[in-house]
């Protein structure tokens, strides 16, 4: 049990604080993917999309840089928040160190990179490697994906630190009156 649990927490650790290190794990998945999605019994989630015209590919590989463009933008407004002066958050920044910094660039570049990689699947639709498509494009929903999530774990956990110090300032104030 307590071996469990051990691992749990690492898993939570590493996934927390090193988001580079989640996004090449996301590669690593498109890859196996890739490589089982070789093999005759396996369900081959993209045939439909496969199957479909190069007008219909390129729309749907397109559709991710709406995604990719509320992710940079949403990302600019947790980082803004987590920059802000309330005391509380000063002191965050200063423990929390280097594994906010990674996080807060990685949400920044997410955006970026699913944008990234859906322009690439658009290009390589049009190219003799068209089969390859798909896999960007399914790296870059999983990026946008990893941004999301992390956004909101960022963003919940600023609230609640600020809802915290509030409660406890307020505490202070009814007690001095």
């Amino acid at each position: 049990m307590m071996r469990r649990l051990s691992f749990v927490i690492r898993c939570s650790a590493f996934i927390k604080d090193d988001p580079g290190k989640v996004n090449l794990a996301l590669c690593v998945i498109v890859l196996l993917h890739w490589l089982l999605d070789a093999l005759p019994d396996f369900p081959h989630i993209w045939h439909g999309l496969i199957e479909a015209s190069v007008d219909q590919q390129s729309s749907i590989f397109l559709a991710i840089l709406s995604v990719s463009a509320m992710v940079a933008g949403f990302a600019g407004v947790v980082v803004v928040f987590g920059l802000s002066t309330v005391d509380i958050l000063r002191k965050l920044r200063a423990r929390a160190g280097k594994a906010l910094t990674r996080n807060w660039i990685s949400v920044s570049s997410a955006g970026f990179l699913g944008t990234g990689l859906a322009l690439i699947a658009v290009l390589v639709l049009y190219s003799p490697l068209k089969h390859a498509a798909v896999w960007f494009f399914e790296l870059a929903v999983l990026i946008c994906l990893n941004g999301i999530l992390r956004l909101l774990w960022l963003l919940k956990s600023l609230i609640k630190l600020v809802q915290a110090d509030d409660i406890k300032k307020a505490q202070e104030e009814d007690e001095i009156k």
